[in-house]
């Protein structure tokens, strides 16, 4: 039921409807992290963000800025994403010392 899972999830965020950034929790070694992520035309509009997709008049792709990364969790073995059809699985699995835990969710992607 894993099939072409990853351990890194990247969307849209939508609390900051101002403008158009992305989310990534993604497993560096045992550390999660969080970053947030522009994407903009430093040539043409370098204050504007545009989506990570877009290409300029010459279909090249937009620069990526690294607006935020930081560690949001410890000690981790696995992390795993993966679904379909607006669902999202996640199993993550934490040890520490004699202790570990696995865990496993599924949640709906928003607007869908």
């Amino acid at each position: 039921a894993e099939a072409g899972a990853s351990n890194e999830i990247f969307f849209q965020d939508g609390h900051d409807t101002s403008r158009i950034t992305y989310i990534s929790y993604y497993l560096n070694g045992t550390d999660l992290k969080r970053k947030q992520i522009g994407y903009t035309f430093d040539a043409i509009e370098p204050y504007v963000y545009v989506y990570y997709d877009s290409l300029d008049a010459g279909d090249a792709p937009p620069n990526e800025i690294i607006l935020e990364d930081f560690l949001v969790g410890e000690y981790i073995n696995d992390l795993k994403f993966w679904g379909s059809g607006g669902t999202i699985n996640l199993k993550l699995s934490l040890s520490k010392n004699q202790n570990s835990l696995t865990m496993k969710s599924l949640v709906y992607g928003r607007n869908q």
